[in-house]
């Protein structure tokens, strides 16, 4: 097994952190747009990547766990979160 180190995957920590993120937000575009479905992919890739990202950092004892775990959480929480843009059920 290669050793590795945390400047060898500071890059890739941070790359992977800011392409999540633009993912996300790319992935929260309205549904009519014809990005949506190229972001929506992205996002699911973005979000494994990120997720190995944290599994590295931990492995290798680095202080990026916590950004990489931060990210992580961000993403989960913002893909389902509700903007409200259905329109709500009528009252009878």
């Amino acid at each position: 097994m290669l050793m590795a180190d945390e400047s060898s995957f500071l890059f890739f920590f941070v790359l992977i952190q800011i392409l999540g993120l633009l993912s996300l937000a790319g992935a929260r575009l309205a549904e009519t747009s014809r990005w949506h479905r190229f972001f929506r992919g992205a996002f699911l890739l973005c979000l494994t990547g990120v997720g190995v990202a944290t599994m590295l950092a931990v492995g290798c004892h680095s202080g990026w766990w916590i950004c990489c775990s931060a990210t992580l959480a961000i993403m989960a929480v913002g893909s389902v979160f509700d903007l409200g843009r259905t329109t709500p059920a009528p009252a009878y």
